[in-house]
């Protein structure tokens, strides 16, 4: 009689679950004090440090999904959500994470508390804040770029709702959204140390964390704890990649769209042991009948009456209803702070030049990003052998958050001749690079094999391939992770520009060095706002005459379509 045995999986999510239950009742109540000045960074804390951190990003992560799955739908297929959902978006991603403080102090802690809940949702949302954009961006590229064929295909067979989403919707973005998924949990790594050590003035949260851990040992120069957290930092990186990431680069590669048996099929048909368990766990198919059909069906059950031409006279209710809550939340969360508004500024008067300085810093570390990542991932794209053996590698260490070593970094160009606007833009380059080289790998894998057989047969070669089927084939790809990357590096900007190694400040002028100013030293709300303000501005002009073309062009030009 046949017999079911053991799945290796469900048994590791069973022995994690214990194992996490152990820390947290063994170590919660002694190190979980949200005011405390600083850390115990004693070797016996560090592995609930790092459940604390790993179950921020978890939860960050996971509405991240949701939303940018919903705001991109919406975008795609609605040009009045388009036309609101896209510019905000890119504004929001160039907004440093710092300057969604006043909002997560004045909205999240004034709500529910300073106590752990209001603090923990706080933190939560700024690495939402780090990690949402790139993921709306995907699923508008890749809902609006879906063959003409199949989208007829699918009005033909009348698919509607949750059978929409799981045959056409969700396998069109899966590939890319797989992609920029782990780009989000690299830079949601990225801002960690920004984001559970809450400051504006007076106000201080240091949340117990991986990410506070790391910036208190390198701020310190207590080198020896700081180099046990990074090794516990890369082994969690590396666990996530083999369990989760890399499963699901190679199982969305089979929804790539293409017209010609590739000749990489066998080895992307080739499953891993990993995988085969994975998909035969008990545990993550209870999760995918409990939580994940649930939130999909939440969604379509949303967006319904968001995208009826009329609008019915519930969802008129239910929209003005959530609007006026909107409201009512974000007057309540500034009350408090409107007259900080009002105080001067002496050194707003400096912003002018100080984002002119910080933009000429982005273009030079975007030149730098996209000289080595346009080859790299034409190379890594287009053999299959190569991607197989390199691309893991570059996985991993574009997880491992380059903010951990800035002080290092600092410090080493600094004694060696260089000086801190150069290490500036080296330090943008470590916010940007990665979104545009794995955006630009998934656009190379797109290309359909029928193309390159055609240029081929053609005898296309050199600068006529690049022209005719590489540049075109990539650049809905690029545009995605040009416009990513440039919000990246405006985030970076903050991180870069201002950075305390071995208890001293080394800071540059720019937009990045004032918002830390304002934020961690004189904690004034009018320069933050302020310069967060000609921020937005900047990046609205930016947006209206260059990156909306750049996205018109990549759909009426560019767009597979036979």
């Amino acid at each position: 009689m046949w017999r079911k045995t053991a799945n290796p999986v469900d048994i590791g999510i069973g022995l994690l679950v214990i194992a996490l239950a152990i820390v947290l009742f063994r170590d919660g109540p002694h190190v979980y004090s949200l005011e405390q000045p600083s850390l115990d960074v004693s070797l016996r804390y560090l592995p609930f440090y790092t459940m604390a951190s790993v179950a921020r990003m978890i939860v960050a992560m996971i509405l991240s999904l949701i939303i940018g799955l919903l705001a991109g739908y919406l975008a795609a297929v609605h040009k009045r959500w388009a036309d609101l959902i896209l510019p905000a978006s890119d504004i929001l991603q160039s907004v440093p994470v710092l300057g969604f403080f006043p909002a997560a102090v004045f909205f999240f802690i004034r709500i529910f508390g300073s106590g752990a809940i209001g603090v923990e949702l706080a933190a939560i949302f700024l690495i939402i804040t780090s990690a949402l954009w790139n993921l709306i961006f995907a699923v508008y590229e890749s809902i609006t770029t879906i063959p003409e064929d199949l989208q007829l295909a699918s009005r033909q067979l009348g698919l509607r709702g949750y059978i929409q989403w799981t045959r056409l919707v969700l396998p069109a973005v899966l590939h890319k959204l797989a992609y920029n998924s782990m780009i989000s949990w690299a830079n949601g790594w990225y801002f960690l140390i920004a984001s559970e050590i809450i400051v504006i003035g007076p106000i201080h949260y240091r949340l117990p964390g991986l990410g506070s851990y790391l910036a208190q040992t390198m701020s310190t120069g207590n080198y020896r704890h700081a180099v046990y957290g990074l090794i516990v930092l890369t082994v969690v990186i590396v666990a996530f990649h083999l369990v989760v990431w890399s499963p699901l680069n190679h199982w969305s590669v089979r929804f790539m769209v293409d017209t010609a048996e590739t000749r990489v099929a066998p080895q992307t048909r080739r499953r891993s042991v990993l995988l085969f368990y994975m998909t035969r766990s008990r545990f993550l198919r209870a999760i995918w009948d409990v939580a994940v059909r649930p939130t999909i069906e939440g969604i379509l059950w949303l967006i319904r009456p968001l995208l009826e031409r009329e609008r019915t006279r519930r969802g008129s209710v239910i929209a003005w209803f959530i609007f006026a809550v909107f409201l009512g939340a974000i007057a309540w969360g500034v009350s408090g702070s409107i007259m900080q508004l009002t105080r001067p500024a002496p050194l707003m008067y400096d912003i002018p030049s100080a984002l002119i300085l910080s933009f000429l810093r982005l273009i030079a570390a975007y030149a730098i990003a996209l000289v080595w990542t346009l080859p790299a991932a034409i190379w890594i794209g287009r053999n299959e052998e190569i991607s197989r053996r390199v691309l893991p590698v570059i996985e991993i260490i574009a997880s491992i958050p380059a903010t951990a070593f800035f002080p290092l970094i600092v410090l080493f160009i600094l004694r060696w001749g260089g000086d801190m606007n150069l290490t500036s833009i080296l330090l943008v380059t470590t916010g940007m690079q990665w979104y545009l080289l794995f955006n630009l790998i998934a656009g190379v894998r797109a290309i359909p094999e029928d193309l390159q057989q055609i240029s081929d047969s053609l005898g296309l070669a050199g600068f006529t391939k690049w022209k005719r089927l590489v540049l075109p084939g990539i650049y809905p790809s690029l545009v995605t992770g040009s416009l990513t990357a440039i919000g990246g590096g405006w985030n970076a900007l903050v991180l870069s520009e201002y950075v305390v190694a071995e208890g001293r400040v080394y800071s540059v002028h720019g937009i990045g060095a004032l918002l830390d100013y304002g934020t961690y030293e004189s904690g004034n709300l009018q320069l933050i706002v302020m310069s967060i303000t000609a921020m937005v501005l900047f990046i609205l002009i930016v947006n209206r005459f260059f990156w909306q073309p750049a996205y018109h062009l990549a759909q009426r030009r560019f767009a597979l379509n036979y």
